[in-house]
């Protein structure tokens, strides 16, 4: 009778043990080169943007700066961050910056900024000192450049450095503050922006009372992204014109509000011009907050709001609202055929 001969069962399994683990090494060495190239490709990329932008008058610099972030994200720590744009008349110093970038979701970026923050408009002579909580930034971006970017800010606080001549505000705060732009199809981009609890104290005369704000459009034909110098896009988008859907534009002053929203047109010179429905509430109230930052204009608003009682429809529902209709037309603002303001071309 012939014996079966039986599997060399340790053999196999050492065999399957060494197949795993120059596998695993295999993989290791596969993204570690991932990372590397990964890494050179970003610092080239960023290499290239401050260079581009020092061509136009911008500098970006860091006092001392360290990246890293292997295996997973690559990161980076700026310290002293500077900032500055000889066209805009700005410059900022930073505290600190950090932001990492995930190796396995290419294009996204998160950074995180330091109070305190110096900013200056050197040619003006403006210089504020800035602190706050919280700051984050988040952006997606691919290879035509940056898609989405939002930005969040908590407990803001502004003050003029002493010394600084006629600042157009000597303090400012807010609760909260956000920002996102973000494609909205189409080549439409969502601009968002919002203020809490703004608070500002004016060269002249009392304290605002507290503001809040909130502003949301879109902007048709903008593109799929703002490219690498969103400046730039949004400079050529003004100069071909388009529509803009205001979805709404919220302003509160104490116990006052308008509520705006409608379509516009842009013409290439930056004019506005359509239809904006507005709801003002409390307009009962708006002596009272203007005569705080105005002492004596009091007696004068309230003649403005009766007169505007005559052009506006209460609202059902709503004792204190009331609708009125605005009509734009190339920057002029018109309640029926009475011209009452101008709206500034718009420039980036």
């Amino acid at each position: 009778m012939t014996r079966q001969s039986t599997p060399d069962r340790p053999g196999r399994f050492r065999r399957r043990a060494i197949l795993a683990a120059g596998l695993a090494v295999l993989l290791v060495l596969l993204w570690s080169g991932y990372w590397f190239a990964v890494n050179l490709i970003a610092t080239n990329a960023v290499g290239g943007l401050i260079a581009s932008m020092a061509a136009n008058g911008r500098m970006v610099d860091c006092t001392a700066n360290t990246t890293g972030g292997f295996p997973f994200s690559l990161d980076l720590d700026c310290s002293q961050a500077r900032f500055s744009d000889a066209q805009a008349d700005v410059a900022v110093g930073l505290s600190r910056l950090t932001a990492t970038a995930p190796v396995y979701a290419p294009g996204t970026v998160a950074a995180s900024l330091s109070s305190p923050m110096a900013l200056t408009a050197p040619i003006r002579g403006y210089s504020w000192d800035a602190n706050w909580s919280r700051a984050i930034a988040d952006a997606d971006a691919g290879l035509s450049g940056l898609k989405r970017v939002t930005f969040e800010l908590d407990d803001l606080s502004v003050a003029a450095k002493p010394g600084t001549a006629k600042p157009p505000f000597s303090k400012l705060s807010a609760s909260r503050a956000q920002i996102v732009a973000e494609p909205a199809g189409r080549g439409a981009y969502r601009f968002y922006l919002s203020a809490d609890d703004l608070e500002a104290k004016v060269r002249k005369g009392a304290d605002l009372p507290l503001i809040s704000t909130e502003f949301d459009i879109t902007a048709h034909d903008v593109g799929h992204s703002l490219g690498t110098d969103p400046r730039k896009t949004l400079r050529e988008w003004l100069a071909h014109g388009g529509t803009i859907d205001v979805g709404d534009l919220l302003v509160v002053l104490g116990g006052t509000s308008a509520r705006a929203s409608g379509t516009l047109q842009l013409s290439a010179a930056g004019l506005l011009s359509g239809r904006l429905d507005v709801r003002l509430t409390g307009l009962n109230k708006l002596a009272k907050a203007i005569g705080k930052i105005r002492p004596g204009a009091a007696d004068q608003v309230k003649q403005l709001v009766a007169a505007a009682s005559m052009v506006t429809r209460p609202v059902e529902g709503e004792p204190e609202a009331r609708d009125v209709p605005l009509v734009i037309q190339n920057g002029v603002v018109s309640v029926g055929v009475v011209p009452v303001g101008t709206i500034p071309p718009l420039r980036f």
